[in-house]
């Protein structure tokens, strides 16, 4: 099929059937960590890019045949979607074939446009990406087409994700050496706080990206952020589901997945409370029967940490 591809299986999503409504590569954005490659239509306009009736046929025909084996449709693609100005078409027609959810994954940048708005709403579940506040670091990880106006993006984000009402998952990624400071982690705190959405969603460079001098963060790394963020008062997902290096056999074990945690990373009590949604009681009797946990105090706080058998 020359559109529609998958079920693909999505950390983030589930099972999910996806729908590619862009050329490859046809971006506002040229991301030093994109895994498809680098942009080679670097476009800021919007313009009908696929055979819609085509698209719809495909479409029909593969939903109808993949339906039990999915949990949600995806609007996504080798590009940013939202350059395609049958966007608002698209969306109504899928949603009158489905009984699933209907998602999109987009880069953010064109949501300040009116159409685009309008277009949103009638989704179930908008994926937007967020990487760093600040225009100096926006410039060096997502390296944006240079009609983008980053305060109007931003402010347009906000705005609308008060006026949506489905879910709004959003995706920071992380790249080694130039959005992994405090300060940005700062920026981008301030700036979640004042957004209406379902959960944050913490990723990094896992794959081969665009620019081979790229570099990702490790588990642990991203665990201190989603630390940092917790403590900020945002929801960030769990940690099972970003920290590679709990092994997946244990990750659905909540007491297994806690000791295996405590191995990597000394926590305190009110860490492990932010990152699991558990009250102190229920994790004292998880592991008050477990010999290698152990106690230290640190700057006058108290940090679990499980030994090496």
């Amino acid at each position: 099929m020359r559109y529609i591809f998958g079920p693909v299986p999505s950390r983030r999503l589930g099972s999910s059937l996806g729908i590619d409504i862009v050329p490859h590569k046809t971006c506002n954005l040229d991301c030093i960590y994109c895994e498809v490659g680098k942009t080679t239509r670097l476009t800021n306009k919007r313009r009908s890019f696929i055979d819609l009736d085509l698209m719809f046929k495909e479409f029909e025909q593969a939903y109808s045949h993949l339906k039990d084996h999915i949990d949600v449709v995806t609007i996504t693609g080798a590009g940013e979607p939202t350059l395609n100005s049958d966007l608002h078409k698209i969306i109504k027609e899928i949603k009158k074939v489905i009984s699933h959810p209907l998602a999109l994954l987009t880069n953010s940048t064109l949501i300040d446009n009116d159409d685009v708005q309008n277009a949103l709403m009638d989704l179930d579940l908008i994926v937007p990406s967020v990487d760093a506040i600040s225009l100096e670091v926006i410039k060096k990880i997502n390296k944006p087409h240079k009609r983008l106006n980053w305060d109007n993006i931003l402010k347009a984000l906000k705005d609308f994700s008060h006026q949506y009402n489905g879910k709004i998952f959003i995706e920071t990624l992380f790249v080694k050496g130039i959005n992994d400071n405090e300060e940005e982690f700062n920026r981008l705190a301030d700036y979640f706080k004042e957004l209406k959405y379902t959960k944050i969603q913490l990723n990094t460079v896992f794959r081969p990206p665009a620019y081979p001098e790229t570099r990702g963060l490790t588990g642990l790394e991203l665990l201190d952020i989603a630390i940092f963020f917790r403590k900020k008062g945002l929801i960030v997902e769990p940690v099972g589901n970003f920290v590679r290096e709990i092994p997946p056999h244990v990750s659905n074990n909540l007491k297994d997945t806690i000791i295996t945690l405590l191995k990597m990373r000394p926590c305190t009590m009110e860490d492990l409370r932010l990152l699991f949604s558990i009250n102190e009681n229920d994790i004292e009797n998880l592991l008050n029967d477990i010999e290698i946990i152990e106690k230290k105090t640190y700057n006058n706080e108290t940090y679990l940490i499980a030994r090496n058998k």
